[in-house]
């Protein structure tokens, strides 16, 4: 494994993970009323 590979799947694990926060703050909210 290259550090280029590494470094762009770690890229893209942050974006999934935000994307996932982002998704997860929306239903909190939705759900808190």
């Amino acid at each position: 494994m290259t550090c280029a590979g590494g470094e762009r799947r770690v890229i893209m694990m942050r974006r999934v993970f935000a994307d996932a926060w982002q998704a997860f703050k929306l239903n909190y909210a939705s759900l808190s009323g």
